[in-house]
């Protein structure tokens, strides 16, 4: 759902503005989703987009929105975070600007940033932990085609006029990738695939969940979040029943 309104309120930050077009709600359950640019006055925004999550769907709630450093701008988004009920955290991390926020995020001992584990290929087979989402090649397909489908099925509520605008110059080329027409920015576009990302693939907690007053039948749960759960919960220690999703 598509509708466009103006926030409740707007606070200065110092790495930019938070735009708030919800407050937090006592016991609901937020994933944040972190675009990290150059901090250059001239070039591209970063941007942090909000999102509530329910058993229903997903709400945006408010936006950070500035072009300060990259550290500055990874602290502010973890002071967010916390005031969002310690959401987690997913920031872009294909980039140094990405890498210079999510340490910052680590620096400030902040627990819920989002990370990915593989086996090194090692006879002692360790562990090795990524921190961060790595938009390349592979992901960034099933990034923007999560989020369009949430669109397509009215299953996200978006009131921020600056990422409705972004959408519509977010267009697929004739190589077929979906990218920003032109010189148009695509910061909250794609701030807000990483949200989505967020919410998918980390875990919701039961006590929230079970806070709703309505849960779709098995069927209209399963048929409506096919698309999104669909490929991501293969850790057999963790599958996709014992996961609480919306």
């Amino acid at each position: 759902l598509l509708k466009k309104r103006p926030p409740l309120e707007t606070q200065p930050m110092t790495s930019g503005t938070l735009l708030l077009w919800e407050r937090p709600i006592p016991g609901a359950a937020y994933v944040i989703g972190a675009d990290t640019a150059q901090g250059l006055a001239h070039g591209d925004n970063s941007v942090a987009q909000i999102i509530r999550r329910t058993v229903k769907g997903l709400v945006h709630v408010a936006s950070l929105v500035g072009k300060d450093e990259p550290d500055v701008f990874g602290a502010d988004v973890v002071l967010v975070a916390k005031r969002y009920h310690m959401a987690w955290i997913v920031p872009e991390t294909s980039e140094g600007t990405g890498v210079a926020a999510t340490k910052a995020m680590r620096n400030a001992f902040y627990p819920y940033l989002y990370s990915q584990t593989s086996q090194e290929a090692t006879a002692g087979k360790m562990e090795a932990r990524s921190w961060g989402f790595n938009t390349n090649m592979l992901t960034r397909p099933i990034m923007i085609n999560d989020l369009r489908g949430l669109i397509r099925d009215g299953l996200i509520l978006i009131w921020d006029e600056a990422t409705l605008k972004e959408m519509t110059t977010f267009i697929k080329g004739p190589d077929g990738k979906f990218q920003a027409q032109g010189s148009r920015k695509d910061d909250r576009v794609m701030s807000l695939a990483l949200a989505v990302q967020g919410h998918v693939r980390c875990p919701m907690p039961a006590t929230m969940a079970a806070a709703e007053e309505a849960i779709p039948d098995e069927d209209e749960y399963a048929k409506r979040w096919a698309r999104v759960r669909a490929g991501y919960f293969t850790d057999h220690e963790h599958p996709a029943e014992d996961w609480v999703t919306a």
